[in-house]
């Protein structure tokens, strides 16, 4: 059994009617409500009228509560509000009747939401909560072993002496090295020597 509403706030942008599925619960509520008003045409009613709106009753369980009504304050509560608290509230399922979690595609399909992020955007994550899930991680996560064992310092292996930097002498044929110093290193000799040639040329 389900109930079709063609007539809601996203009918414009979807085109398509909102149904939703009767529950266990919704079924005893509308039971009940056929038994208290068996004639009435409508489920919910006012004096026997219409409702339109549930707006104002909305405010008054608010004001009744000890909340703020109205979008102008921080902390106002709306009829908006609502919707945000099922929100959080399908977040929050597991923890409230132990079984898995919802993911994110059924906490929309529940919402009637046609795109992820506006599910997202109305789940409003408890600091409780988050503390539960850091909790549940270290659980699993090795943290306070790895942390509070003994530390031993690790011994350090000799260190090799590295060889000496030699380059070959030009014009040898038996292959022999000698030693090169850094400033000289990578200049050939003919090159050094012919800019000694030069300057002595010049100076004459």
């Amino acid at each position: 059994m389900h109930i079709t509403v063609r007539d809601h706030k996203t009918a414009g942008a979807t085109g398509r009617p909102l149904v939703v599925p009767i529950t266990g619960p919704l079924l005893t509520i509308l039971q009940d409500a056929r038994r208290r008003r068996p004639h009435a045409r409508f489920v919910v009613t006012y004096r026997g009228n219409q409702i339109k709106s549930i707006r104002g009753g909305v405010k008054a369980a608010a004001r009744a509560a000890g909340l703020t009504w109205g979008c102008f304050d921080e902390a106002g509560v709306t009829f908006h509000t609502m919707r945000h608290t099922m929100a959080t509230l399908l977040a929050e399922l597991s923890d409230a009747d132990g079984l898995p979690a919802l993911s994110e595609s059924q906490r929309k399909a529940a919402m009637g939401h046609q795109r992820l992020e506006t599910t997202q955007r109305y789940t409003h994550i408890r600091p409780t909560v988050e503390r539960r899930v850091l909790e549940r991680l270290g659980k699993v996560a090795p943290i306070v072993d790895v942390v509070t064992q003994a530390r031993t310092r690790a011994s350090r292996a000799p260190s090799t002496p590295q060889p000496e930097l030699t380059k070959p002498t030009v014009g040898t044929s038996t292959g022999t090295r000698e030693k090169s110093s850094t400033k000289t290193l990578g200049i050939p000799p003919l090159l050094r020597r012919g800019r000694g040639a030069q300057s002595t040329r010049r100076s004459s």
